[in-house]
């Protein structure tokens, strides 16, 4: 091999080393660039997550003066939007759950933002959720589907896992009668 073929497979080796560390290998800029937007996808998320929780509590404080007029009808209307608001709050928090799982909110924003709220819905607001409509269905005759499951806390496992230790979580998996993995 003469010299100038040596310097051609140099030339087209080093050509071909840098364009795959290029594209593997994110800049300093490119990194800044993603932990922002992880960032800015957390405030959005978290700010979704509270409007949504608002509209969950004051369905529950409207259901809570139907049941006090005791009127059928005001009860019935005030069960169905405590039930739609519910689906839509428990949705933001499975959406968050798999942003987090997934990689797409910074881990120091997920800490600080979401995963002890995670926690504390998951151990008690889920739970008495439940309790609560399942009263309310029963004492006025009103369908109730709603089963707390592995499809409702299927999200909601993961990051949590990582905060709780093993025992907490199985006695979680356990008190909803969850297969303990």
């Amino acid at each position: 091999m003469d010299e100038l073929q040596q310097k051609l497979l140099l030339g087209i080796g080093g050509f071909i080393a840098g364009f795959i560390v290029r594209t593997f290998i994110p800049t300093r800029k490119e990194r800044f660039d993603i932990k922002a937007q992880q960032a800015r996808t957390s405030r959005e998320l978290l700010g979704e997550r509270q409007a949504a929780y608002q509209e969950f509590s004051e369905a529950l404080r409207a259901l809570q003066v139907a049941k006090g007029g005791g009127e059928r009808s005001a009860v019935e209307a005030a069960y169905w939007q405590v039930r739609r608001t519910a689906d839509v709050y428990f949705a933001r928090i499975d959406m968050i759950s798999s942003y987090i799982r997934r990689g797409d909110i910074d881990p120091k924003s997920a800490a600080q933002d979401h995963i002890d709220d995670l926690v504390g819905i998951a151990r008690k607001s889920l739970p008495e959720y439940y309790r609560v409509i399942g009263l309310v269905a029963e004492e006025y005759g009103l369908p109730k589907s709603d089963v707390l499951g592995e499809g409702t806390t299927r999200n909601l496992r993961l990051p949590m896992k990582e905060r709780m230790s093993a025992m907490e979580h199985a006695e979680l998996l356990r008190l909803w009668n969850l297969p303990v993995r």
